[in-house]
């Protein structure tokens, strides 16, 4: 139906042969389908929807249950419910937002986790969402803290900052070193922002042993690390 009168009538049209369900709804399918329509719908009437005993009992049982991320979702559904319907419907009877319970990290996951430790969380997700899972950068940050056993250590780069922890100097000179081209870097992938300095620059340990090997002189080895400085230079695949 939604292809056939979608692309002609717009979401008036299918409003009215769809009444069981929402104009987000109908708007949010016919765009997985690649429908498309040009009419503009601002003069449309605003669809109102009326509330029960049953709907503000079953709205106060999500509020006031901790209930897990997609429960929201589910309820709208079963009500015939606009999302921002229900939550402004929970504002009028007196409920606070609930505060979603992230479901329970399965082994699977924390394998996945365990195994990218040492990656920006961005990075972590990425791979949780290949292997099917969906979870926030935070919740990735919390549980690889509370996880003895993720490493967050890389042992083959260094941040600008740890490279002039073992070389001893100060940060803004790696950071120097990398814009004018003479020592090799990428980027983490992060997303701090600029205010937190921008995305971290990501430098391999060959990239920083060709570096000194280079230029030794400007390495003043009374301040360095010795004992990661001398780890750094004798290192081999």
């Amino acid at each position: 139906m939604l292809r056939e009168h979608y692309p002609r009538g717009g979401l008036g049209a299918c409003l009215a042969l769809l009444p069981e369900r929402t104009d987000s709804a109908i708007s949010g399918r016919a765009s997985k389908l690649g429908l498309r329509h040009k009419a503009d719908y601002s003069g449309l009437p605003k669809r109102r929807y009326s509330s029960s005993s049953f709907i503000d009992e079953a709205i106060r049982d999500l509020y006031l249950h901790h209930p897990e991320r997609g429960a929201m979702r589910a309820l709208c559904e079963r009500l015939g419910r606009p999302r921002h319907w229900v939550q402004r419907r929970g504002r009028q009877l007196g409920l606070v937002r609930p505060r979603w319970k992230e479901p329970d990290w399965q082994d699977a996951e924390i394998e996945i986790l365990a195994a990218h430790a040492h990656q920006a969380p961005e990075t972590i997700a990425r791979y949780l969402r290949a292997a099917g899972y969906r979870r926030t950068t935070v919740a990735i940050d919390v549980k690889r803290k509370r996880l003895a056993c993720c490493d967050t250590h890389d042992p083959d780069h260094y941040t600008a900052t740890g490279l002039a922890r073992v070389l001893g100097i100060d940060p803004k000179s790696v950071t120097r070193w990398i814009h004018i081209g003479e020592l090799r870097a990428r980027r983490r992938g992060t997303k701090r922002l600029p205010q937190q300095g921008g995305d971290q620059h990501w430098i391999h340990w060959r990239d920083a042993q060709a570096f000194i090997a280079g230029d030794p002189d400007r390495i003043d080895l009374r301040k360095v690390d010795r004992a990661d400085f001398i780890a750094l230079l004798v290192r081999r695949q």
